[in-house]
């Protein structure tokens, strides 16, 4: 990237030789990483690496203020007619913004709701950062959710959006691919239903009592019988018969004495 090559040139007849100078191509640096995040006491820095030989330099990121993330007279406000999307800063003359609603596989990450490439375009086409820190809006419907910066190395950073007007209101210095997402870390409301549900269910579930008296037992010692008892009636009638039986022999041992 930094020295100069040569390309050596020969004969083909004498094999005679000459050399040229091949001028360096120079470096071509990444988007660049924000390695030291700043504050409102600390200044920040950002790693810029050569795509080619891996060389580094580093840019210092200002600290943090009040004002540096509110309006000022000197911002420019860039909307996506499609999505509503709002970028607003400090930038060059001539750009523009391009919003790509990414379409979200709800299968396999159900707790994604929106993805969106986000970037400026200069006048030559060309995709471009912002010359310091922004503030993006991305108009949702749901609250309770949180916006996540998909990094290029793979890695994803909080955005620490707020809930405003109907929109995730953030500030970065950085475009790249942004997602909406849930946020999990709310309580789970259905984590006592099952000690409820076996609460409910112990409680209907009446268990005999000893204490109370056995009604069909007393029914069946007691002295009076029930409708469908024929033993009295059949010991009344041999009752009968026996002391009929005896009176007959008697008229009978009385006549033959006479």
């Amino acid at each position: 990237c930094t020295e100069a090559g040569e390309m050596t040139f020969t004969c083909t007849v004498c094999g005679d030789t000459y050399a040229e100078e091949i001028p360096a191509k120079g470096h071509s640096w990444d988007e660049g990483v924000v390695t030291k995040e700043p504050t409102e006491e600390e200044t920040g820095e950002k790693t810029y690496t050569c795509t080619v030989c891996g060389e580094t330099y580093a840019e210092e990121i200002p600290v943090l203020s009040e004002t540096s993330e509110e309006p000022s007279e000197n911002n420019t406000v860039l909307e996506d007619r499609d999505t509503e999307i709002k970028v607003e800063g400090v930038f060059e003359d001539g750009l523009r913004l391009l919003v790509e609603s990414i379409p979200v596989d709800n299968e396999a990450y159900p707790d994604v709701l929106a993805e969106f490439d986000i970037s400026l375009i200069d006048s030559q086409n060309a995709a471009v950062q912002p010359n310091g820190m922004i503030k993006i809006s991305i108009p949702f419907d749901e609250e309770g959710c949180k916006v996540i910066w998909l990094k290029d190395d793979g890695t994803t950073k909080d955005m620490g959006a707020v809930y405003e007007n109907g929109c995730y209101v953030f500030t970065t210095d950085h475009l790249s691919v942004y997602q909406i997402v849930k946020d999990s870390s709310e309580p789970d409301d259905n984590s006592t239903d099952g000690t409820s549900q076996e609460s409910d269910d112990n409680s209907t579930v009446d268990e005999p009592s000893h204490d109370q008296p056995n009604s069909s037992a007393d029914d069946n010692n007691g002295k009076v019988p029930t409708t469908g008892d024929n033993s009295i009636p059949v010991a009344v009638m041999i009752s009968v018969l026996v002391i009929s039986g005896a009176a007959i022999c008697i008229m009978k041992k009385k006549s033959l004495n006479k």
